[in-house]
């Protein structure tokens, strides 16, 4: 009976007590270290909470992001930079944001050319040249689908002579695509401006000498302009887009605002519906003002578009003096 308490007592000192905890000073240590590691780990990325959790506050971490985006001159480094920083940040995770856009955060990293302003002002120019090339020289400018099944339908009844009549605008439209192709090439992050400025002096030379020029010059002149519009300006806030016709537009429109309504959209999807819905009306009223001005004023009828392009022309420069600055 001796022997047996004596061997008990020895089982409690050896497991640490009646509880089975250990009494090894070495465990213990080894066990202490690993605490004090995991609270190094958790302190890394600054000072550390009372629970020992390291928790970044979603402000703290958006301001520190406008911060480096600040400090890039090149938008599109920036949007790249943004970008890394999301797909890469384990805190954004820990501080719940889910969703967020690089491009929302990215304030002031959307290109010159794809602000919300010089895309429907580009619209509205779409709208009415369209609107000025079918009253005057019966063709369209920009919607080459159109030109192409009016060829058609006049080549098969064998009336060529009308069929004829839209190919120019056609030939015209591929040799602006191929001007503004090379532009892209040469000019880099000046070619919207350079292709805006020669939109310009295209459609100022056709008003003045709208009355003592042949048809034909000035259906191939605007068509030529509209093609380097449609291959310029490409995109809004990094979504495609087109400033020259509605029905990519007018289909992004819809399907946005369907998956927004329908739930689980990403942040910004009914935003952006709403954008380019704006696209498709401010195209429909430049449009309605176009054909209002070509058939009251024809003379001075393109000087509208003038001026909207314009105002595109100086918000691109005064962006590009501000990215270079």
């Amino acid at each position: 009976m001796a022997e047996l308490s004596e061997q008990h007592g020895h089982n409690q000192d050896a497991g640490g007590g009646p509880d089975g905890e250990t009494a090894d000073p070495g465990s213990t240590q080894d066990r202490a270290d690993r605490d004090g590691q995991q609270q190094k780990d958790f302190r890394s990325g600054g000072d550390d909470p009372a629970d020992g959790i390291h928790v970044v506050s979603p402000p703290a971490l958006c301001r520190d992001l406008s911060r480096e985006i600040a400090g890039l001159l090149d938008p599109d480094q920036a949007l790249r930079a943004a970008r890394h920083r999301l797909s890469n940040d384990a805190e954004f995770a820990t501080a719940g944001i889910v969703n967020m856009s690089a491009l929302d955060l990215a304030a002031g990293a959307i290109r010159r050319d794809e602000t919300v302003e010089i895309v429907l002002l580009l619209a509205f120019a779409g709208g009415y040249i369209d609107a000025y090339t079918w009253i005057i020289h019966g063709v369209m400018a920009n919607a080459q689908t159109a030109n192409l099944i009016f060829l058609w339908v006049y080549a098969t009844a064998g009336d060529w002579a009308k069929a004829f009549h839209f190919v120019p605008p056609l030939l015209a439209f591929a040799a602006g695509i191929v001007i503004a192709a090379w532009l892209r090439r040469v000019a880099g992050e000046r070619a919207s401006a350079i292709s805006t400025l020669l939109e310009i002096l295209l459609l100022i030379a056709i008003g003045i000498l709208h009355n003592r020029m042949p048809d034909l010059a000035g259906t191939l002149g605007i068509s030529f302009v509209a093609a380097m519009q449609t291959a310029i300006f490409i995109k809004v806030e990094g979504v495609a887009c087109s400033t020259a016709m509605i029905t990519g537009n007018l289909r992004q429109a819809i399907e946005m605002a369907f998956v927004a309504a329908a739930g689980g959209a990403p942040l910004g999807t009914l935003r952006r519906s709403g954008i380019f819905f704006a696209l498709c009306a401010v195209f429909g009223l430049g449009a309605a003002m176009g054909a209002f001005a070509t058939k009251a004023i024809p003379d001075l009828a393109l000087g509208l578009p003038v001026v909207a392009l314009l105002v595109v022309l100086l918000r691109c420069e005064a962006s590009y003096q501000k990215v270079v600055q």
